[in-house]
């Protein structure tokens, strides 16, 4: 830090806090915290009184209320969690000045104690000498921005470009100004990647990458909407969780919130809405639930929401994101137990699928956990157990009583268990692939790398990889290029040894790294189209003590990210059954690529699409949209058009176009 930054500091807290002699400061924060410097940089290089108390008055709640009534502090900095367990009594701080900070504030927390206060709130990271924004004083319960910038100091919101983004548009906040710090202490490789250079002042000026999301309003203030590096992939959308944090906090009986991606079964990510009600009420997470959905997708809506007294906080008074509990996907008090058999079975497979002890015939699926994916594998599961029905069917009936009055018994004729192997029509998708990737189309493939247990049967896992190819034709699809068209053949089950054996046991750890990526890159280069199986498995053995890992490598043309999910829970299905020497048995087979393909070419040729044909004719000889300061660039590189909608029109692309065609923002 430079003496220059703490200046402009304490000249913005002189300014705009109207702090000074007479004046008493709070110092709240812990000295490893960067506001405990604001305080003490408030309170001692203005003027004012500095009020020290212990640990034990600082807590949230009574006993801070009790410090600040006492000592008639004048000026305070607290978190908005802390604010959120203290009561907003007429005594507390009453035409104090009251700064939140280090958090996203909630309007439930700005309606309660901004009355009779001068209520501010504060950001900046600690790079721009610990302030960067302030905001004016603030009323009403409405979410508050983050302001603008404080004496000295500039603020630039720029697309991946570093190119400045209109108002209301999101992008990523970088600061400059002499709040600046010089660097990160012997660190000059982290120095280099978060203060860049700032093309819009005097050659040699620095801005500092905040990794923050904000936008500019009208009124020339900020609006925060989350972190940069706080997007989760869920069910293979981008989630920003500020953005669900936003829409709960907006809930009239929600006083603070926090909203994290949980792994607590391998494989399945989740959302989870950590909440605590607003004092003296209560909060019911099925209510929450539906508010949710009425403003962000169903993906971005929590699988669980848990309530608590208070959120975990840490020495900072920040929220303690890894202290938050893992919740309780589990069934409700009024367990109701399967009345039938399909009930028995349907609530063993939403048991085995969802991740918990039991299930009731009245639970919710969407309720205890469940998502458009686990319908899948409720789906899969289910017909492996010989009972039809459609994820569509989970979404309509969502309990297992509604759902086992509309499933029906597959029959079990010869027909479900047959190899398919003949020719394949191309489905659309796959035209388009070899069409457009010409130079190299053996090589587009997706992988998945698995940790397996220390009592690893390899003749059990190979034996569970045959039975894949013998269960999951498509695997064995072949394609080839005759007389200048692309063709695809399911060829038969013949015998083959997919799985690849490395004994990396001699080598150290470095090495095997080295050698587990060398390997992994030849697996995936290995691929040819006309060579069935398009699946590979490369075996790893890391020596005693240490566990072997499993990397599966299959064609994009053949698998994806929803079918990883099946092909891993039959394979474990399989090698289950093949460590206990039984008869590998995965149920009986589902409608096969060959029959969706076949139909999917029938539906076009009778004209189901032709409606849409005009449609997406004009929408080629579509004009090219406006920019403003339009700029020369070089022909075929991507180009990014910010837009500005209305608030009717935002509401159509966010709910009324989702509902309709029944998906998700990212695929409308």
């Amino acid at each position: 830090m430079s003496h220059v930054g703490v200046a402009s500091l304490l000249a913005t807290q002189i300014e705009r806090l109207e702090v000074g002699p007479g004046s008493r400061v709070l110092q709240f924060a812990s000295l490893s915290f960067d506001a405990a410097f604001w305080e003490l940089c408030m309170g001692l290089l203005s003027g004012a009184a500095l009020v020290v108390a212990p640990a034990d008055r600082l807590s949230p709640g009574e006993p801070l209320a009790e410090l600040v009534r006492q000592h008639r502090v004048t000026h305070a900095t607290v978190p908005p969690v802390v604010l959120a367990a203290t009561a907003s009594g007429d005594d507390v701080l009453r035409a104090a000045t009251l700064v939140v900070a280090g958090e996203a504030c909630s309007a439930e927390l700005v309606g309660r104690w901004s009355s009779g206060r001068r209520m501010i709130n504060a950001y900046g990271p600690t790079e721009s000498t610990v302030c960067a924004t302030l905001t004016a004083p603030l009323a009403g319960a409405k979410t508050p921005p983050i302001g603008c910038p404080v004496i000295n100091s500039r603020m630039y919101v720029l697309d991946r470009g570093l190119r400045p983004v209109p108002v209301g548009v999101a992008g990523e906040l970088f600061i400059a100004g002499a709040g600046l710090a010089r660097g990160y202490l012997n660190r000059p490789g982290l120095t280099a990647e978060r203060f860049v250079a700032c093309p819009f002042e005097e050659p040699g000026a620095r801005m500092y990458r905040s990794g923050d999301v904000v936008r500019w309003r009208a009124d020339g203030q900020l609006e925060f909407l989350g972190r940069a590096d706080d997007q989760v992939k869920i069910r293979g959308f981008r989630v920003e969780l500020g953005e669900v944090e936003a829409v709960l906090a907006s809930h009239p009986g929600v006083a603070h919130v926090a909203v994290i991606a949980r792994e607590d079964q391998p494989g399945v990510k989740r959302l989870v809405a950590y909440v605590v009600p607003v004092a003296d009420e209560s909060v019911d997470p099925g209510a929450l639930r539906a508010y949710t959905a009425t403003a962000l997708p169903e993906y971005m809506v929590p699988a669980a929401f848990v309530v608590l007294d208070g959120l975990p906080l840490n020495a900072n008074g920040k929220v303690d994101r890894r202290a938050l509990p893992a919740p309780e996907f589990d069934v409700a008090a009024g367990y109701v137990a399967p009345r039938s058999e399909t009930e028995r079975v349907l609530a063993d497979v939403w048991a085995a699928v969802l991740g918990v002890e039991r299930v009731g015939v009245e639970d919710n699926f969407f309720e205890l956990g469940g998502d458009s994916i686990l319908s899948i594998q409720v789906v899969s599961r289910a017909r492996q157990a010989g009972l039809w029905l459609t994820t569509k069917d989970i979404f309509l009936h969502r309990t297992i009583a509604s759902l086992a009055s509309i499933v029906t018994a597959i029959e079990t004729g010869g027909a479900e268990r047959e190899s398919v192997v003949g020719a394949v029509p191309l489905t659309p998708i796959q035209c388009w692939f070899l069409q457009t990737h010409r130079a190299n189309p053996h090589h587009f493939n997706q992988s998945i790398f698995v940790d397996l247990t220390d009592e690893l049967d390899e003749w059990a896992l190979q034996r569970a990889l045959d039975a894949l190819l013998v269960h999951h034709d498509a695997l064995r699809m072949r394609f080839e290029y005759i007389d200048g068209q692309w063709r695809q053949h399911n060829a038969p089950v013949e015998p083959v040894k997919i799985l690849q054996r490395c004994d990396l046991s001699d080598l150290d750890s470095v090495e095997q790294s080295a050698v587990m990526e060398k390997i992994a890159d030849d697996v995936h280069a290995s691929f040819d189209l006309g060579r069935p199986p398009l699946l590979k498995a490369a075996l790893f053995d890391l020596g005693a003590g240490q566990r072997p890992y499993l990397l599966l490598v299959a064609h994009h043309l053949v698998v994806d990210g929803v079918s990883w999910r099946i092909l891993l829970d039959d394979l474990d299905t399989a090698y289950q059954q093949a460590v206990r020497d039984e008869t590998i048995d995965l149920g009986l087979k589902t409608t096969s690529f060959r029959d969706w393909a076949q139909r999917l070419s029938e539906y076009v040729a009778a004209g189901e699409l032709d409606h849409e044909l005009d449609y997406w004719a004009s929408a080629l000889d579509a004009g090219k949209l406006g920019v403003d300061n339009a700029q020369p660039e070089p022909e075929g590189l991507d180009r990014t058009i910010p837009v500005l909608l209305s608030r009717e029109e935002t509401d159509a692309l966010l709910h009324s176009a989702p509902t309709v065609y029944r998906t998700g923002i990212n695929d409308v």
